[in-house]
Formats: C-alpha cells, structure tokens, sequence
C-alpha cells in the first residue's frame, strides 16, 4: 500500500509542483503593474490579480473581474504598466545580452538560453548558469572544411553589476582556430578579446558602451577596441540596432566596422537583418542572424 501510495504521488508531483511553482509567484498588484496569465488551455490575460483565494484568484482584466482557478494558469509574467501602449500588451525584449554581434552589459536570467546562427556558418549557444554569469560556446559551420578545422570560440560573462536601467559585466571572447586560420605561426591559434561592457536604459530603449583588448596566446595588445551601440524599439515587433567598433586609437591606423538595420522581435526569438559597413575599404556586406530563445 505504501508503494502504491508512493508511485500516485511521483506520478501527480510535476503538475502539482508546477501549480505550486505558479502559486508562489502569484501576488496582488496596483495599477503601475500589468500581470499576463498564459492559461493552460493556450488562451492569454492581460491584467493584474486582485484577490487571491486558496484555488482561485479575481483577475481583473479590461474592466471586467474574472475568477480564475489557479491550477488553470500555466504561467505568469509581470510587466510595467507602460508595457501597454495604444492598447497592446509589448512582450519583453528577447534578446538584450548582444547587439548585432558584439555584447551588451546585460547577463541571461538563471535557467534562460539561446541559439545563434550569423550569416548561416556561425553558430553560438548561450546559457544562464545564474543571473550573473552566462557561459556560451559556439562553432563556424564552414561547408568543406573537415572538423578539426573548424573555428571554436568560448563566450563567458560576469555581471558587475545588474539593475534594471544600469547593467555592467566583464568577459571574454576565447577563439581557438585550426591550420587554417593560422595567425601565430605555430599551426593552430588561440586568441580573442577581453573587455567590459555596459549598457544604460532599459531593454526596449538602451545604449551600450565597451572597451576590450585582443591577445594571442599570452600576448595581450595595447591597442583598445572601443564599441558603442544601441536598440531602440519602435513598435512590439520591430527595433532599430546598430553597433560600431573603432580598433586602435583615433589617428594611429585605427580601423571602423558599424552595423545598422533592423531587429525582427518575436516572444522567444528574434530576427536581425543589417549591413556591415568598413568605411576606409568603402564595402559593406549584408549581414543576418537568428536567435531562438528557450
């Protein structure tokens, strides 16, 4: 009996842990907070709880109050009230933790991650091992070259410091190449960038400042890589986006890169159409990538 007892409760506990987990957050707000209920049978609410029983809660939405029991809501997001504009709910930004390539000040919440792919041969996997720390890798997909020539690089960041309009973290992108991208002479080459990052404002509007250095192997270089950048959102789906590198100081051969075009927002993931643009080679290139979020 015991036994039986046992398995009824293992096979019962992930939906009660779920309601549970949905019950923990649940909580009243006033009116400078918007509630959204994903509801399990796929239906959403926008509005915010204003009574909350032992299975039920009051929800008032659009002026009406409905009750709700709670084992029917699947999940819960709180945004600002002024998530809400000319009627539609904005979702959360996405993708806040890069620009078009290089990264922003922002880390990935705990147990939040990302896919990449740039330009179909770059592909990048991202994870939040806590709020503050992100750990990513990735590798090119470059058709016709064997694996052990392929580009593998190592994406970790540290947050300093996290707020909701202040966001400073430190890392590094970690590149080890095969024979063929040979830069040190010795066959296959590891090198990168350190830097810091900050980003200033919130995730629909934002500007984002960075200072890094290249090395090779134990090599650091003396000449700085300055990035300034920047979203800005202009309707749910839709956000303007450009990032600018300046290699080596202003007047001493220092070389431009700058992207800008457009980022295509969906609730878990994100679409960049941009140009790249060298302004002393005169050329530009047509630069996309996808990011699916999970």
């Amino acid at each position: 009996m015991a036994t039986a007892l046992w398995l009824a409760a293992l096979g019962a506990s992930p939906d009660a842990a779920e309601a549970q987990t949905v019950r923990d957050r649940l909580r009243v707000v006033d009116s400078t907070t918007v509630q959204v209920l994903e509801m399990r049978d796929g239906s959403r609410l926008v509005g915010r709880v204003i009574d909350i029983g032992d299975s039920t809660v009051v929800f008032r939405s659009s002026g009406n109050d409905l009750a709700l029991r709670i084992a029917d809501i699947a999940e819960l997001e709180e945004r600002p009230a002024d998530a809400v504009r000319n009627g539609k709910l904005w979702f959360r930004h996405p993708h806040q933790t890069t620009l078009v390539l290089g990264p922003t000040g922002r880390t990935l919440e705990r147990g939040q991650g990302f896919f990449t792919l740039h330009e179909l041969f770059f592909a990048a996997l991202q994870y939040g091992v806590t709020n503050h720390v992100t750990l990513g890798a990735g590798a090119t997909l470059l058709p016709g070259v064997s694996l052990d020539e392929q580009i593998i690089y190592f994406l970790p960041k540290i947050a300093v410091a996290r707020t909701p309009l202040v966001n400073l973290a430190v890392g590094a992108v970690i590149v080890r190449a095969g024979d063929i991208f040979d830069i040190s002479n010795e066959g296959a080459a590891t090198f990168g960038v350190l830097y810091g990052a900050g980003t200033f404002g919130g995730p629909d509007a934002n500007l984002t400042t960075g200072l890094g250095f290249g090395f090779v192997g134990d090599r650091i270089s003396s000449q700085p890589l300055v990035q300034v950048g920047g979203q800005l959102r202009v309707s749910p789906g839709v956000a303007l986006i450009t990032e600018n590198w300046m290699i080596g100081r202003q007047g001493d051969d220092a070389y431009v890169l700058s992207w800008s075009g457009l980022r295509f927002l969906h609730r878990k993931a994100t679409f960049d159409a941009a140009v790249a643009f060298a302004p002393e080679e005169g050329g530009w290139l047509p630069w996309v990538g996808v990011t699916l979020g999970f």
